[in-house]
């Protein structure tokens, strides 16, 4: 069973309650969000938009199968702010949807642990 499966039942119902397929994507996408996701917040802090978009663009990628739909429009958010090269509403968008990226990346490395014991 799944730590955190209330969290993830969104996610399950995606993938037809198989949990081996969500531990197996979600090996995949934390080797990879967390560095998009430092990427991100380092181009945030200079004002690089363009990479901003990207990021957020393959970070929203990544996570929307794990996310209960409060991540994803979130991440959109931030995208658009880019794309318009809106500072603030670009920063005001990280000030949300960093933590709670953090979050569901934390979450899915605790259900990756307890499953590999």
């Amino acid at each position: 069973m799944l730590a955190h499966q209330s969290c993830f039942a969104p996610a399950l119902d995606r993938l037809g309650g198989d949990e081996e397929l969500f531990i197996e994507l979600a090996v995949v996408v934390l080797a990879d969000a967390e560095p998009e996701r430092c990427q991100l917040v380092e181009a945030v802090k200079v004002n690089d938009f363009e990479t901003v978009a990207t990021s957020g663009h393959r970070l929203k990628g990544m996570l929307s199968t794990f996310d209960d739909n409060s991540l994803t429009p979130e991440i959109q958010n931030l995208i658009d702010a880019a794309r318009r090269r809106d500072r603030e509403l670009t920063r005001i968008g990280l000030r949300i949807a960093d933590p709670m990226m953090t979050t569901l990346l934390q979450r899915m490395k605790e259900a990756v642990d307890q499953a590999s014991r």
